[in-house]
């Protein structure tokens, strides 16, 4: 781990954005998920992990994990918010 993960993951815990509403894995979903709780006007932190796989055509496939925090007064809202089709 790096130290500035370690010190991200540090504040995350430290901060009042400490519970986790959702895990999204590629930019498709990350995106989804950032519209729908900016629409229902939910502030939230994203701790983010880089990765690339490689298929077996050897094109790079997106597999980034995006975890969203929100404050713990904002968790049912954000379930419902992430719910929503």
């Amino acid at each position: 781990m790096h130290i500035f993960d370690a010190i991200r993951n540090l504040f995350l815990l430290l901060s009042r954005y400490r519970c986790l509403v959702h895990t999204a894995v590629g930019n498709d979903e990350y995106f989804e998920i950032v519209n729908k709780l900016e629409l229902a006007g939910i502030k939230f932190k994203v701790r983010t992990r880089y990765t690339t796989r490689y298929g077996s055509e050897g094109i790079g496939m997106d597999s980034s994990q995006y975890d969203f925090f929100v404050q713990r007064s904002d968790e049912i809202l954000a379930y419902g918010a992430i719910q929503n089709k």
